[in-house]
């Protein structure tokens, strides 16, 4: 049996066997095993990050590395940080989670880690992991007709906006009104439905609102909500 992490090389050792029967007829050999470095990959990563709240990225670099076509682990690997674009951006060599500071700049980050065998020490790669801020897309709406003699009530703005690949909520992110609206027609910025109060003039208006993300206030994007009262007052 060759144990795991033993160093690249060649090991020889020697054995005896006798007759149970005749225990002075015997005979001896020597074994030689060559225990060699295998093929090593390892591959760039990409993952999204909540800068201003800080945390684990990317819970391990090496869930699509490879040593011997086997994923590798830090039981055959070693792992080590080479270089990072921020400070606050930093690989636990321990388990190769990717942690992101509290308070660190939000934006495209990089960060270069390299990936030895342990068994051959010589035998190295390294990758690249790129971190972004969370996607997030406001998507602009146009309501159906509302009575201006009635008044009503609009759909969210948030239904069609997506926050990292998901329906944007209010747990996720803050509604702000960039536009203000006309007389009669109001905004719930916890809820992002427009109110139109009973005889508010008829005609198209256009607010412009923004979504941004609560843990990383800078990470925004704005869209524009049409409104059509129909009717007159």
């Amino acid at each position: 049996m060759v144990p795991a992490g033993l160093l690249v090389g060649t090991y020889t050792f020697s054995y005896r066997i006798c007759a149970i029967a005749d225990t002075t007829n015997c005979d001896g050999a020597e074994v030689a095993i060559s225990v060699r470095s295998f093929p090593l990959v390892a591959v760039n990563d990409q993952a999204s990050a909540s800068f201003s709240a800080g945390g684990a990225a990317l819970a391990s670099v090496l869930a699509n590395d490879t040593l011997g076509g086997l994923m590798a682990t830090t039981s055959v690997v070693r792992l080590r940080q080479i270089s990072s674009t921020n400070p606050g951006i930093s690989l636990n060599s321990g388990t190769g989670a990717v942690n992101v500071a509290p308070g660190t700049p939000s934006g495209t980050h990089t960060l270069i880690y390299e990936v030895c065998e342990v068994a051959n020490p010589a035998n190295c790669k390294q990758a690249t992991v790129t971190l972004k801020p969370y996607s997030i897309d406001a998507v602009n709406d146009a309501f159906p007709k509302i009575s201006s003699k009635t008044g009503g009530v609009t759909p969210s703005v948030l239904a069609n906006d997506r926050f990292n690949g998901a329906v944007a909520t209010t747990a996720k992110v803050k509604l702000s009104l960039i536009t203000t609206p006309t007389a009669g027609i109001t905004f719930d910025l916890s809820t992002g439905v427009f109110t139109v109060a009973p005889k508010t003039e008829s005609g198209d208006y256009p607010i412009v609102y923004q979504i941004c993300e609560i843990a990383n206030p800078a990470n925004c994007d704005s869209a524009t909500a049409t409104l059509n009262l129909i009717g007159g007052v």
